[in-house]
Order: C-alpha cells, then sequence, then structure tokens
C-alpha cells in the first residue's frame, strides 16, 4: 500500500514537473514569435514610407508629403521605436539608411536625377532584406 502511494506521488510530481517545463518552452517559443512578428510588421511599415518617398519631387522649400524630409524624419521615430522594443539590429541598418537620406537632402540640387533613383532602389532592397 505505501508504495502504491509513493509510486503515484512520484508520477504525480514528475507530471507537474514536465508539464512546467514544456509549457515554459512553448511559452518562450511563442514570444519569441510574437516579438519577431511585431518587428517584421514595423519593417513592412519602413518599407511602404520607402515605396512612398518620392525623391526627385521638386517644389518650393519641402518637398512635401512624399519627400525626403518627411520621411528621413519618419525614419528616425521609427530608429528609435525599434530601439525601445529590443530590435537594435534592424535600427542598426535604418540608421546607416537615415544618413544617406540626409545626406542627399544636403546635396539635393547638385545630385543627378538618375543617382537619385539609384539610392532609391538601393534604400528600397536595403529594407527588403531585414
Amino acid at each position: 500500500m505505501c508504495f502504491l502511494i509513493q509510486d503515484n506521488l512520484a508520477g504525480f510530481i514528475v507530471g507537474v514537473a514536465s508539464s512546467a517545463v514544456v509549457s515554459w518552452i512553448f511559452y518562450s517559443k511563442g514570444k519569441h514569435d510574437a516579438k519577431r512578428q511585431h518587428t517584421h510588421s514595423q519593417m513592412d511599415s519602413v518599407r511602404l514610407a520607402l515605396a512612398r518617398c518620392d525623391p526627385t519631387q521638386k517644389g518650393a522649400g519641402r518637398r512635401g508629403d512624399d519627400g525626403l524630409e518627411p520621411t528621413a524624419h519618419w525614419l528616425g521615430c521609427m530608429i528609435d521605436v525599434l530601439q525601445r522594443t529590443g530590435s537594435p539590429k534592424e535600427a542598426d541598418a535604418l540608421r546607416g539608411l537615415k544618413a544617406e537620406m540626409e545626406q542627399l537632402i544636403r546635396d539635393f540640387e547638385a545630385t543627378p536625377e538618375d543617382a537619385i533613383h539609384r539610392l532609391k532602389g538601393k534604400w528600397q532592397d536595403t529594407a527588403a532584406v531585414l
């Protein structure tokens, strides 16, 4: 009788322990997947902004809603968000892209239009691999 109680108690303890370990593993994986999906959503927003950006748009003063200045500013905001949400790799990649945009803003008048189109393609390619 004593062995029966001990066997049942041991089985119960092993069952609870193994269930806890399995639950913890799947919870961790789910949490990691959710974070990765959130980062992918943010990067999709970056890709959308880059697709919308039209650096060849010319107008008085600022280039308007589809121009470089708003997109560069938005990228700076997204870099801060990515950094705070634990995605430093993506934030670092976007820092270089933002620096190139700001350089183009400074040198816009001296930059040929075909070079501007190449830059935009490069930016989109960079965002596509993140």
